[in-house]
Formats: C-alpha cells, structure tokens, sequence
C-alpha cells in the first residue's frame, strides 16, 4: 500500500485495529487473570515490509516489551516475529495453487524453504512454557533467513 494510494488511510485503519489496538485492549481485559496465574504473553509480530502492517508490528513490539517491563516479575511477555510461514494469508497466483506461490517464495530464502504453521506453534508453545521463565521483552525472529538480505541467493 502506498502512501497516495486514496485507501491508503483506511488501509492503516483496519491493520492498526486489528494489529495493535486488539492487542492492547485483550491485554488489559487479561491482566488480573495473567497475574493471578503467573501466566505468560506471547504476541506475533513480523518481519515484514508492507508499509502499514509493518507499523502495527512494529507496535506490537513496542507494546510487548513495555508491558513486558509493566507486568514482571509476575507476566512474562514476549513475541514471536516470524516470516515466512505457509498460511492462506496471501492472495493464491492466477492458476489457484497457492502451495506452489509458498514454494516458489520458499527458493529464494537462505533456508530454500517457508515454515509450517506447527513450527510457529511449537515457537509459541516454547515461549509461554516454563522452559523459558527467564525470557521476557523478547521478539524472536523466525525466517528462514530472509533478515540476512543475502544479495547472492
């Protein structure tokens, strides 16, 4: 999305709310519970460049290590930032196969490959268990690569 786009602005609107604003208000709805339970946060965040996704996530970030900061020792919160992960958010190619849009994406990252919605879960799974009670604020990026920007892929 660009910014002279005219739906640019309601663009912005949508993924804000849905983004950052759910984030926080599921937050502050949970709060008493979390605290009561010694429960855990953990927030999906991105790697992505679309321009207002990128901002909600990057907010997302900013939310979890400020409430990270708010509710410890009690809360620990953390995010995961994963890309690329084959799930049917994008829109499939013009033959309908959308596996083969994922694999196609999958050539050009390090790894040659996209994670399975599992492996996310199991990264999300990891982070709200207690084999990572001394982890909180933390954003763990899961890519296959892709940050490292490698020009000779």
């Amino acid at each position: 999305m660009c910014f002279d786009d005219p739906k640019a602005i309601a663009d912005y609107d949508r993924v804000m709310q849905t983004n950052i604003r759910t984030a926080v208000i599921l937050k502050h709805l949970a709060k008493p519970y979390l605290i009561e339970s010694k429960g855990s946060i953990v927030n999906t965040s991105t790697v992505s460049s679309e321009w207002s996704y990128c901002m909600s996530k990057a907010a997302v970030n900013a939310f979890t290590q400020v409430i990270a900061s708010l509710l410890a020792p009690d809360v620990r919160v953390n995010a995961i930032a994963p890309r690329p992960t084959r799930t049917n958010i994008h829109v499939v190619n013009s033959s309908g196969d959308q596996d083969k849009v994922w694999d196609e994406f999958g050539k050009i990252m390090p790894l040659k490959r996209v994670a399975e919605p599992i492996e996310m879960a199991q990264l999300i799974a990891l982070l709200a268990s207690d084999a990572s009670k001394n982890m909180t604020g933390s954003i763990i990026v899961s890519d296959a690569g892709y940050l490292l920007g490698d020009p000779y892929r």
